[in-house]
């Protein structure tokens, strides 16, 4: 294993405290940006067989969600320098600009039409580690204001990857102990709905009888390695970047491109996919993040409610009962907040009231309940 430099020490405390706190990982990634000169840095877990994002922590000037997508739509699978740093060795940072081939390299349409415009011309990364179901890697960008990097800064970088990789490891296994937690909590097999209860990666760590014959009925919907799949590709973006969304709205970092609604057809009923948010709440009524809920709610279920019936069956107020009918539309509350021309802050209040008045603890149950209710 490479020396730690004296000057990075201080990076190797921060590495141990990131899993502490739910705060820690961005502690550690927004000191690295300082601590390196970086324009922006990204840490990732990659599904290696659908090339698909499965958890993304970024610090720094990162692209916007609209850019994120045009890369990952039209170049992520022809970039060769990512290609190769995934093929290659995990712990060896590939840097284009210290590499013999610097020009190839660079004549990409990756780099050319979207790198450059977007001012992330130089750049370093690494995979941290690799396991049958999952790629981990972190990137480094830097603009055309900053210094190229250098052989001794990689150097650097390389002696910091094992603990980085122990690190993730470690946030891997508590994600997997809070999810056994939170089935305690959970008795999914009770809901009407079909659900399946999705870790912060992406992976599915409990799902109902319900879902399960779902999946088994729907030819082009299925269960691969551990992550929920729509075989049409862009039915399946739109649905791994909504609970991508979920998951980053629970870390109060919810994301600027929204998906489009996705319908599916089983046998002769048609079904809507939702996600929502799975928070725990604490003794202290803090909020614990555990990951994301899929459901999918029949086109019966809205076509049976309306506002009044809410108003007398839960004393929901206009607005409230409003707001439910949308939610059941499986409207998020960004778009809800978009439609109604209110911030978000009073659609999450609004909606707080509404599980309070029901009593319930979240999205999918009041929908869950909502859904049991008879027709009007």
């Amino acid at each position: 294993m490479d020396v730690i430099k004296q000057e990075d020490l201080s990076l190797i405390k921060l590495l141990l405290d990131a899993n502490q706190s739910p705060s820690g990982w961005q502690t550690f990634l927004d000191t690295l940006i300082d601590h390196f000169d970086l324009s922006c840095c990204n840490l990732y877990l990659l599904n290696p067989i659908s090339q698909g994002v499965r958890f993304q922590e970024w610090s720094g000037k990162r692209p916007t969600d609209i850019q994120l997508n045009d890369y990952m739509m039209n170049y992520f699978h022809s970039d060769t320098t990512h290609s190769l740093m995934f093929s290659g060795e995990s712990g060896h940072w590939l840097t284009p600009n210290l590499r013999p081939d610097k020009e190839i390299l660079e004549s990409t349409a990756a780099y050319q039409k979207w790198a450059i415009p977007n001012n992330f011309i130089y750049s370093t990364g690494t995979t941290l580690f690799k396991e049958e179901n999952a790629i981990c890697a972190i990137h480094f960008n830097r603009g055309a204001e900053k210094n190229a990097f250098t052989q001794y800064e990689e150097d650097r970088f390389t002696a910091l990857t094992p603990y980085l990789a122990k690190a993730v490891q470690l946030r891997l296994k508590i994600a997997s102990q809070l999810s056994e937690h939170s089935l305690l909590e959970l008795t999914i097999n009770s809901f009407s709905l079909p659900v399946a209860i999705l870790n912060e990666f992406g992976e599915v760590i409990s799902i109902n009888h319900l879902m399960k014959e779902k999946i088994l009925e729907h030819s082009d919907f299925s269960l691969e390695h551990g992550v929920l799949k729509i075989r049409q590709s862009n039915e399946d973006f739109n649905l791994q970047i909504s609970i991508a969304n979920a998951i980053s709205s629970a870390k109060n970092k919810p994301l600027e491109y929204h998906p489009k609604s996705i319908s599916i057809r089983i046998n002769d009923g048609k079904f809507r996919f939702g996600v929502c948010e799975l928070n725990e709440k604490c003794d202290n009524s803090t909020d614990i993040f555990l990951g994301a809920m899929v459901y999918l709610i029949p086109d019966s279920v809205d076509k049976k409610i309306n506002v009044e019936q809410l108003i007398s069956t839960f004393k929901f107020t206009k607005t409230e009962a409003k707001i439910c009918s949308l939610l059941i539309q499986n409207h998020s509350a960004n778009i809800i907040a978009k439609l109604e021309n209110k911030s978000i802050h009073t659609i999450r209040e609004q909606l707080n009231n509404c599980y309070v008045k029901a009593g319930v603890r979240n999205q999918l149950e009041l929908i869950n309940l909502i859904g049991c209710l008879p027709s009007h």
